[in-house]
């Protein structure tokens, strides 16, 4: 089984049930956090750093009651190329640290 949703969804709680009963090793998950291209999922603090992605990680493994995804993604592209290399950085970390098997990113048109 696999589940895909982003921070900006907000629906880690109705998701953490359900990785609890089909068993976390059982199910696929990959989310991803807001870089800060577009409208509502923008980040609340500018400019977009590794420190606030970060954050966003850890905020949503929490919300997923998980410690790790299987795949972590950019929600969208940054505002900049600096953002972009930043936010990149948080990632690599966040693999290094347990909390994502796998990296990519979404919506970068």
């Amino acid at each position: 089984a696999a589940i895909q949703t982003f921070y900006s969804y907000g629906n880690g709680p109705h998701i953490a049930p359900q990785l609890r009963r089909f068993g976390r090793s059982n199910v696929f998950v990959s989310t991803g956090i807001p870089c800060g291209c577009c409208g509502a999922d923008s980040p609340s603090v500018e400019p977009m750093n590794a420190s606030l992605a970060m954050s966003y990680i850890d905020r949503e493994l929490a919300e997923l009651q998980t410690g790790y995804a299987d795949l972590l993604l950019f929600h969208h592209r940054c505002r900049t190329e600096s953002e972009t290399a930043s936010v990149w950085e948080a990632f690599e970390a966040a693999k290094r640290q347990g909390k994502a098997r796998h990296l990519g990113v979404s919506n970068f048109n």
